[in-house]
């Protein structure tokens, strides 16, 4: 994988306020129509929002923790890109073929942003060099394409959203850092959280007609739902290892 460093982003008006993003996130969640918004609106991260944010800013606050974050985020979006190719061109949805890749393009241009900022905050810090890799789907995580075809579809839309609300946790707290290096992440976290409001609106057009067409139920959207809220539980022990001075992968 390449590895770039980041020119300084452009100037971001201070501070951000959580409360703006947040709603902003429940409205384009509530444009995603009530089988995708509501299994979504049950997600822990609505829930408990103050113990999200509390762990947030903890996480921001300390150096290792932070750069694990910084590089599970650019592995996390190069498998979302491996994913989506991985779908992309199979003849069931080649109607949306051109949509799947500009997201993968984009998928892995935040894979190269966040693994740009994890080599520089490394080397400000003097802590190893971070752990970036590719993932493989059908190596890695057992992904029968073939089998699971639109179910993908949906689960890359769910990890967007996820991802959003991820985002909105984390850019207000590094915009109002006073270490300049945080602010510069928060900043460069922006334009990535437009692309990803983006995905959502046209993936929950694609995941509907799915719907609309039989091709999954709501069972299916319930059930994806709720194995996504799990990794927000997973994302207190990861951090929780991080904070005790263990390297959590």
């Amino acid at each position: 994988m390449t590895q770039t460093h980041l020119a300084a982003p452009a100037a971001v008006p201070l501070p951000i306020d959580a409360a703006a993003l947040h709603a902003e996130t429940r409205a384009a969640v509530a444009l995603i129509g009530p089988r995708l918004s509501e299994p979504v609106g049950r997600w822990r991260r609505f829930v408990y929002p103050e113990l999200f944010q509390s762990l947030t800013q903890a996480m921001i606050d300390d150096d290792t923790a932070l750069l694990r974050r910084l590089e599970h985020l650019s592995n996390e979006e190069g498998c979302g890109a491996e994913i989506i190719r991985g779908f992309a061109d199979r003849p069931p949805l080649a109607a949306y073929a051109k949509g799947f890749h500009r997201h993968a393009d984009d998928e892995i241009a935040h894979q190269r942003r966040y693994a740009g900022l994890a080599v520089e905050l490394a080397a400000r810090v003097g802590a190893p060099a971070p752990r970036l890799h590719d993932t493989d789907p059908e190596a890695d995580l057992g992904i029968d394409f073939d089998a699971e075809l639109h179910e993908l579809v949906l689960s890359i839309h769910l990890g967007e959203l996820r991802n959003l609300m991820n985002m909105d946790l984390m850019i207000p707290p590094l915009l109002a850092a006073e270490d300049e290096g945080r602010r510069r992440i928060g900043a460069a976290m922006l334009p990535i959280r437009a692309d990803e409001i983006e995905h959502i609106r046209y993936l929950s057009r694609i995941v509907n007609g799915f719907l609309d067409q039989g091709l999954f139920d709501q069972a299916k959207v319930d059930a994806l739902a709720a194995a996504y809220d799990r990794f927000w539980w997973a994302d207190i022990a990861r951090v929780a290892t991080q904070l005790g001075g263990e390297q959590a992968a």
